[in-house]
């Protein structure tokens, strides 16, 4: 997923479809141009954006699904306060739904897709010496992608994107550092051998830890950002916060 620079508005379209309309409000949100805890008013973000009314409940609806605005009766839309338990309970979540994902693939897997599982991986650990937060990125969503895509339960894959999309937004604010991106690498090819020895609950345990550490990982970003922020005299509001 990208998010799209601020500095291209002015060339986005005078009417935003819903897909790029989310994207922008929560570019805004993530990078503090929409505070958290501010309301969030369909008449303000339709003239914020140059669209009209229902692009914009329809947006906040699915940023809503996403945990990162929530609604309330009688009083409206407003942002989620995107801070360190907000993500630790994002993970909590994960280190459940991964791990029953995964399980789906170590019992059905084909030699085909271990092998793809295998190959994605070797390039990941060839981007992960010569390339950059994007890249990572990228190779990181591939291989989970083969990992989880072709799972049965369509609803758990939906949380899971959900969840997947805030955190790749945030990945870009918060970009992992190469070190990190090593041991990711070392902890997928953990999980590949665990894989190829059909070893469901070893393989649903590696994944757990996983997703414990990236979650810890993030955090850690996020509040190193937000305390050198506030040294150089930012407000909290600009400097609020991968598997």
């Amino acid at each position: 997923m990208d998010i799209l620079d601020p500095e291209m508005r002015d060339e986005a379209p005078a009417q935003p479809n819903y897909s790029r309309l989310r994207e922008l409000i929560r570019a805004d949100i993530i990078e503090g141009r929409l505070a958290s805890g501010s309301r969030l008013k369909i008449a303000e973000l339709a003239k914020r954006y140059e669209s009209s009314a229902i692009p914009v409940r329809e947006a906040l609806h699915q940023l809503q699904g996403e945990g990162i605005v929530t609604f309330e009766p009688n009083r409206g839309a407003r942002v989620r306060q995107i801070d360190d338990a907000f993500l630790r309970n994002i993970h909590e979540v994960r280190a459940v739904l991964e791990p029953y994902l995964i399980r789906w693939f170590v019992r059905h897997r084909s030699e085909k897709e271990l092998e793809e599982l295998i190959a994605a991986q070797r390039e990941y650990d060839r981007g992960a010496e010569t390339e950059g937060p994007e890249q990572w990125r990228h190779h990181n969503q591939r291989y989970h992608a083969i990992c989880y895509e072709g799972h049965y339960n369509h609803e758990a894959l939906v949380v899971a994107k959900r969840h997947n999309d805030l955190l790749q937004a945030l990945a870009i604010r918060f970009p992992m550092s190469r070190s990190r991106v090593l041991q990711v690498c070392r902890e997928h090819w953990q999980i590949i051998e665990s894989i190829r020895a059909q070893d469901e609950d070893a393989t649903a345990a590696i994944v757990a830890e996983h997703v414990r550490r990236a979650g810890q990982d993030l955090i850690e970003r996020m509040l190193a950002a937000s305390h050198s922020g506030l040294r150089r005299g930012h407000g909290p509001g600009r400097s609020q916060k991968d598997h």
